[in-house]
């Protein structure tokens, strides 16, 4: 992910890089970066003929960003479980985008849906039934209960695995 360019944290550490490369007249090292942070070659054709005063929005960088996870999830080493997990997250995260916070979080963040299935499936091992060959059944919820379990693990990280732990509750809010 990232190989030539490096992991940028903000939509404001990739535009400084693009301008970079656009005071250089760099257009191919604007297109690489595009492509790289899972940006359009239009918007990059777009930024360099001047129509636009930045590569990328705060949104359309953590578009971007969710766009490089899709396609890391596509991977020959992940399970269909976690491809499909992954795919239902990032689905969930890019209407959440249009939140400045939630965007801004996306950025700071190198392997979300990755790390929040990995939460979720480690609290699913507690509550295994032990039911067949080692199954368990991983349980993320409502999509409004995935969608707190996201927005915690961007804005509160601290918090996720008890926000996780409340789906085992009789009420799933963490209420007995």
């Amino acid at each position: 992910m990232f190989e030539k360019f490096g992991e940028f944290h903000s939509a404001a550490e990739l535009n400084e890089a693009a301008a970079g490369f656009l005071e250089e007249g760099d257009r191919e090292s604007i297109f690489a970066l595009a492509q790289e942070n899972g940006l359009d070659r239009e918007d990059a054709e777009d930024y360099i003929e001047g129509m636009m005063g930045e590569l990328a929005s705060p949104s359309m960088a953590a578009a971007g960003r969710i766009a490089v996870w899709r396609t890391s999830l596509s991977a020959p080493d992940k399970d269909f479980s976690e491809k499909m997990a992954g795919k239902v997250i990032l689905d969930l995260l890019q209407t959440m985008i249009t939140d400045p916070k939630i965007a801004e979080a996306v950025m700071q963040k190198s392997n979300g849906p990755e790390e929040i299935y990995g939460a979720i499936r480690e609290e699913a091992r507690k509550h295994s039934s032990g039911t067949g060959q080692g199954r368990m059944a991983v349980a993320c919820g409502t999509d409004r209960q995935l969608e707190g379990i996201i927005r915690t693990y961007f804005l509160e990280s601290k918090k996720l695995k008890a926000r996780i732990a409340a789906l085992y509750t009789v009420d799933g809010e963490g209420k007995r």
